[in-house]
C-alpha cells in the first residue's frame, strides 16, 4: 500500500477491518460523531455496515475514506478521505 502524505508528521491509508474498533469508539461518542455523517453517534451495527460500505466502495469506484496513522508511531489517529455523493 502506498502512502497518501497529509502533512510531514500523519501519513493515509484504506481503511481495514482492524480498524473496527477505533471507528466504532470513535462514532459512539456524540462529541466526535457531531462532525461526521448526519451528526448521531453509531452503533456497534451501524459502524460494521459503514465500514462495509466503505470496503466495497474501494472495490467498485476506487476511492473512500482513508484512516489517517501518526508517522511517528503508526497511531490511528482518524479518517479523511474522498465519498461519492449525489447531489
Amino acid at each position: 500500500m502506498i502512502p497518501i502524505g497529509l502533512s510531514q508528521s500523519d501519513s493515509s491509508f484504506a481503511v481495514e477491518q482492524a480498524d473496527f474498533e477505533f471507528f466504532a469508539r470513535i462514532h459512539a461518542d456524540p462529541i466526535v460523531a457531531r462532525y461526521l455523517g448526519n451528526g448521531k453517534a453509531r452503533s456497534i451495527q451501524e459502524t460494521h455496515e459503514l465500514l462495509e460500505r466503505y470496503f466495497e466502495t474501494y472495490k467498485s469506484l476506487e476511492l473512500g475514506p482513508l484512516a489517517v496513522l501518526r508517522k511517528s508511531d503508526g497511531v490511528l489517529i482518524g479518517r479523511c478521505g474522498l465519498s461519492d455523493m449525489a447531489l
